[in-house]
């Protein structure tokens, strides 16, 4: 792991970057890429950050209602576009695989899983204490703003996304011989942010099929259901790690990060999201997503 910190001056009038204001109902154009970097080699770049807002869903394939989490999430998407980034953590007592047979065998639970939502057999509730599902949480990570699909909706609503105070850029990079995935996140201060702060980095994966119990589908275990924005694993814990504090408008920070993939993983299939967050109120405060594998 390397942490490079770097303090940037402006040198040209044509190097800055911005945060655009979204209008409602803030479509995202799908025909270009937002997470696409250009080029960075010359002064005359200019990075456009959005504030972004980060959904994660607590889950489990065993789970009957839990499916209606994993729609709620792709109405938002139609909606926001890539400015609303979703991860799907399977967790607790109804992500523990079958110890026999041919359905609910693949086992999708995670260390970070384990530790936020309970690995379902020692520890049943993790950290959240997560006992009803779908559970989820809204650009927080704080414990008491759990809460029901029903309710992400009107809550990533209610964000102000007129400005954002940091940008996120993800650079990424797949070995292929050795299986590895490696990210390189640069994260820059568009205005000064005094609070404490953490950086998570963590790998994810969509295309997923396999078994799910879904209590709206006729046939209730589904057989070729398609897991998407499953957590696959963290670059640096849990909790990420702490970044520096009174930063500057202009500053910058670089981590860079490598993993081993897991062997069923599909590199194609698979992004990083990076989220920083007030170690304090635990409020995060953006959001990056990118694909391992990108044109």
């Amino acid at each position: 792991m390397k942490n490079l910190y770097i303090l940037t001056i402006v040198l040209a009038v044509f190097s800055f970057s911005s945060c655009d204001v979204l209008e409602e109902p803030y479509m995202v154009d799908t025909s270009t890429n937002q997470n696409q970097n250009p080029d960075t080699s010359t002064n005359d770049t200019v990075r456009t950050y959005y504030q972004k807002i980060l959904v994660e869903d607590f889950t489990g394939h065993k789970c009957q209602n839990c499916p209606r989490g994993h729609r709620t999430i792709e109405q938002l998407h139609n909606i926001y576009g890539d400015t609303m980034i979703a991860i799907s953590i399977h967790c607790g007592y109804y992500s523990v695989p079958a110890a026999s047979g041919t359905e609910f065998t693949y086992d999708f639970r995670t260390d970070v899983g384990d530790e936020l939502g309970g690995d379902g057999v020692n520890d049943y509730y993790g950290f959240y204490g997560i006992q009803g599902y779908p559970a989820g949480l809204v650009q927080t990570l704080a414990k008491e703003s759990l809460s029901g699909n029903d309710t992400w909706g009107g809550q990533v609503s209610t964000i102000d996304r007129s400005t954002c105070n940091i940008g996120i850029w993800i650079e990424t990079e797949y070995d292929e011989p050795n299986h590895q995935a490696s990210a390189t996140i640069e994260t820059e201060f568009l205005n000064d942010v005094t609070e404490p702060m953490n950086l998570t980095v963590y790998i994810i994966e969509s295309g997923i099929i396999n078994w799910q119990v879904d209590i709206d589908d006729p046939h209730v275990h589904v057989e070729d259901y398609e897991h998407n924005h499953v957590l696959r694993g963290s670059f640096n814990g849990t909790w990420g790690e702490s970044i520096s504090t009174g930063n500057l408008a202009g500053d910058k920070l670089v981590n860079t990060y490598t993993m081993d993939m897991g062997s069923d993983w599909v590199p194609e299939n698979c992004a990083i999201v990076a989220f920083i967050y007030n170690s304090n109120t635990l409020e995060v405060l953006q959001v990056e997503e990118k694909h391992l594998i990108h044109e």
